[in-house]
């Protein structure tokens, strides 16, 4: 069970080295706020980060164009999704483009957008490297 829980953390890998070394030669990127963004890499799964990649070319996938305020039958995949989109949102690292509260139900795949450090993850991490394959599933999902 170890091995299974970890190998999926072990791809965080090179996109950590790119987070270290992207900020290391950055003239705009501060001590502190460098602290805080391995910091916050750290914090995230694997799968969120291919979230982060997965808002960014969202275009190409079809995701959901609605709520789940109505939707009937969560799969435990689709709500263990969901929380991860929304621990990004209640972090402020990603945004649902909506006037509604921040709920799970009140997640739209296909309206969801990086913000804030969130935007600095991607960038920094070079997540636009994470294949598809990884974040197909997700996708998948959030149709």
């Amino acid at each position: 069970m170890l091995k299974c829980q970890r190998e999926p953390q072990e791809k965080k890998i090179p996109y950590m080295g790119y987070l270290k070394a992207g900020i290391s030669f950055s003239s705009n990127v501060s001590a502190d706020m460098g602290h805080q963004i391995i910091k916050v890499g750290e914090e995230l799964t694997y799968r969120q980060l291919c979230i982060l990649k997965l808002i960014v070319v969202k275009d190409r996938f079809g995701l959901r164009n609605e709520n789940y305020r109505n939707y009937g039958g969560f799969s435990k995949e689709l709500y263990s999704v969901l929380y991860e989109c929304k621990d990004l949102h209640d972090r402020e690292y990603i945004n649902f483009d909506t006037e509604v509260g921040s709920g799970l139900t009140n997640t739209m795949p296909a309206n969801m957008n990086l913000q804030g450090l969130g935007n600095d993850l991607y960038y920094f991490m070079k997540l636009t490297f994470i294949p598809d394959e990884d974040i197909i599933p997700i996708a998948e999902v959030l149709k």
